[in-house]
């Protein structure tokens, strides 16, 4: 049976690992600057850091699910580094914003659409894997790839409120877009096609070009709206996402009480 350390081996998933280290950071990063940023505005306002997690939050239910509709269309590896630039681009527009105008909208505005582009970045990530490890790797590769996520995103938001009170909120904003330039050019050196004859996908890929023939006849909206149906038509499917909204709901508002409660 694969291990960890077995995955770790195949260059092409280490460098995609240790890419999703690094951007997982940097959404960590960006959230703490974001949140030093309101906090130096409007210290104590548990208002505007409910306004600041809905522009974060918004794009996972509005341009998830198209997203996911996109990813089977496009270029898995390209999306991810189009998706890293951009952010890093991004992010160094807030310094700029936030000594150009005294509202802190067109700041939530570019980070509706930052967050929106990580919805682009995450299904491209999941979906490369299987390009990037044999068959007999691929369940330790998923697992391995979701524990470091979990893993990270503790530690990451640690790390960096501690960053951002050495260097500042513009200082970490900085920080920040070097993060993304850093995993994109990791995820640049990946070379998924040259697996594919290594491991025998050829045969795969012939089967699955035959389904992928007949869906992209169908738009991307009409995908869209087959996902929801068959989720809907699921009473499990149904029970876990009301149960994942319900959590979710708590814990951001939990996430704003908590840092005013810390502040004080």
């Amino acid at each position: 049976m694969a291990r960890f350390r077995d995955v770790l081996k195949e260059r092409n998933f280490f460098l995609l690992w240790l890419g999703q280290i690094v951007s997982n950071f940097g959404d960590r990063l960006i959230q703490m600057a974001l949140i030093g940023l309101v906090s130096q505005k409007m210290p104590h306002s548990t208002y505007e850091l409910a306004k600041l997690m809905l522009f974060i939050i918004v794009p996972v239910f509005v341009i998830g699910p198209v997203a996911g509709a996109y990813v089977d269309r496009w270029n898995r590896r390209h999306i991810m580094i189009i998706s890293d630039i951009s952010r890093g681009l991004i992010v160094l527009l807030i310094p700029y914003l936030i000594l150009r105008f005294k509202s802190n909208i067109p700041v939530y505005m570019v980070v509706f659409l930052m967050f929106s582009i990580t919805r682009f970045f995450l299904p491209s990530k999941m979906a490369i894997i299987p390009t990037l490890v044999p068959k007999e790797k691929l369940l330790i590769a998923n697992s391995l790839s979701d524990t470091t996520y979990m893993i990270a995103t503790v530690f990451s938001i640690g790390l960096a409120g501690f960053l951002i009170k050495a260097v500042g909120v513009m200082g970490g904003f900085f920080i920040d877009s070097a993060s993304f330039f850093f995993s994109a050019a990791l995820i640049f050196f990946i070379r998924p096609n040259k697996l594919y004859d290594k491991h025998g996908y050829r045969d795969d890929l012939k089967l699955v070009g035959k389904a992928m023939e007949s869906a992209i006849r169908k738009s991307m909206w009409a995908q869209v709206k087959e996902g929801m149906r068959y989720i809907v038509s699921l009473p499990k499917a149904r029970f876990v996402m009301n149960a994942l909204f319900l959590l979710m709901a708590g814990a951001g508002a939990i996430f704003c009480v908590i840092i005013v409660f810390i502040q004080e």
